[in-house]
């Protein structure tokens, strides 16, 4: 059986049924939401039970956040089926220069586990350097490469970051930003806010790009981050943050979208690269 991987992972209609079935359990995930009110004894009336990654397309295929590829492969080999996939991802490679940082050695651990893996969550303590280990990723992953963030200060700090670090002038870093619009030849910069806009031409902008990283991964729970990032079907697909777990328990939502923590830094390592 063929999946065809691109912004989700998408399983034919003659899919085994009993794949498919098993595949919507492990994507349907207990409301939060829900269990608090009923222990508050608040009226549920209008809160769903359960929060739903999967969905049915027109054509009766089932499709699945990238995030479940781990859940796929687990349950496709208990079940003894065969799964092969077809890569349709959208891969931009484009020429980067070197990276004018010395990183750490464990941020090197962490840029050997995103390229690795292309795909999943980043997990380093405050002042671990995130941004520098993100930034580093990019030359070694070749890709025109879009980093989204949550607000302007941030937006203006990364940015910043580029031209000190990956040597990218201002005037070459695109940004996306209330009503301004450009694409950098290497890498853009935007803030989610405005990706998610109606008026915002979402799927033609997706196309443009191999890598997509997110800062604050564990805001991609947020249902203006979480569409967003699935409508990209970049090769690489990295979330960089302290801690991807949510005081509303809804970091489901993070894993089925980015998958599980690649690389995590851990305190120790900090103090040890510090001496």
């Amino acid at each position: 059986m063929f999946v065809t991987v691109d912004n989700r992972l998408r399983l034919p209609p003659d899919a085994s049924p009993e794949l498919m079935k098993r595949l919507r359990e492990v994507t349907t995930h207990a409301n939060p939401d829900y269990g608090k009110k009923r222990a508050l004894g608040q009226w549920v009336g209008s809160t769903p039970r359960t929060v739903v990654t999967w969905r049915k397309e027109p054509d009766g295929s089932l499709s699945l956040p990238r995030g479940a590829t781990m859940r796929l492969r687990a349950i496709a080999d208990q079940l003894g089926l065969e799964v092969r996939f077809r890569d349709c991802r959208v891969s931009a490679p484009v020429e980067w220069g070197p990276f004018l940082t010395t990183p750490r050695s464990y941020q090197v651990e962490s840029r050997e586990a995103c390229v690795l893996h292309e795909q999943g969550i980043v997990r380093a303590p405050t002042g671990s350097g995130k941004t520098t280990t993100a930034l580093a990723v990019l030359p070694e992953l070749g890709q025109r490469s879009l980093v989204i963030v949550r607000d302007k200060n941030l937006l203006q700090q990364w940015r910043e970051r580029a031209e000190r670090e990956l040597g990218l002038p201002l005037r070459e870093l695109g940004v996306v930003r209330d009503g301004k619009r450009t694409v950098g030849e290497r890498l853009t910069v935007a803030l989610h806010q405005t990706l998610y806009s109606e008026k915002f031409p979402l799927e033609s902008f997706a196309r443009q790009f191999g890598a997509v990283i997110v800062d604050e991964v564990h805001e991609a729970a947020a249902r203006t981050v979480n569409e967003t990032v699935d409508a990209f079907a970049a090769r690489a697909r990295l979330g960089f943050s302290a801690d991807h777990t949510r005081r509303d328990r809804k970091e489901f939502l993070v894993h089925d979208l980015f998958g599980e923590v690649i690389h995590e830094v851990r305190r120790l390592a900090l103090a040890t690269s510090a001496q």
